[in-house]
């Protein structure tokens, strides 16, 4: 029904929560960088899902394709940046479902920043902005978005209404 392994089987992949560590644990990962001088860079990551027997042990491992994951800049100046970010990767064994998101974010450099956008309620969800200036050198994180995964059903279109991504403030 969608899925290679169904019954008798089950999915494992990071069980990573949230935390300010910087870790390759997760399921996704869409990082951007926005140089005030001009230009961005973006590099996307999806963890490996693993599938065991319900007793424990393991059958396969395979990775899920990254090529609907997305960061651009839309526009630019040495103030500010409008950017767009978009997250979609399903489970590699299964023909239905997926982890998917956008956002739409204006960041200064200054240091203020407003988000907005939506995303399905599973698995855990986080945005962070982080970055360093250079007079005085200082680094900083935020968490921009927080939400906790509601059920797995949510991977499946229209089980669960997608959330609300929606935030302003300083970083």
């Amino acid at each position: 029904m969608g899925c290679k392994y169904t019954k008798g089987y089950k999915y494992a992949g990071d069980n990573r929560g949230f935390s300010k560590a910087d870790s390759k644990s997760h399921r996704t990962d869409l990082t951007g960088i926005v140089y005030w001088e001009g230009g961005s860079s973006w590099n996307a990551h999806i963890g490996t899902t693993h599938v065991y027997k319900t007793n424990g042990k393991f059958v396969a491992k395979k990775t899920a394709s990254k090529k609907k994951m997305s960061f651009r800049v839309m526009s630019q100046n040495s103030k500010t940046a409008q950017v767009r970010g978009i997250t979609e990767a399903g489970n590699p064994y299964c023909s239905v479902g997926s982890i998917s998101g956008y956002y739409n974010a204006r960041i200064s450099r200054s240091g203020d920043f407003y988000i907005s956008g939506r995303h399905k309620q599973m698995p855990d969800h986080e945005i962070i902005i982080s970055g360093f200036t250079r007079s005085p050198m200082k680094t900083y994180t935020k968490f921009l978005h927080t939400a906790k995964q509601a059920s797995p059903t949510c991977l499946f279109k229209p089980a669960c209404p997608a959330a609300t991504i929606g935030n302003n403030g300083g970083y």
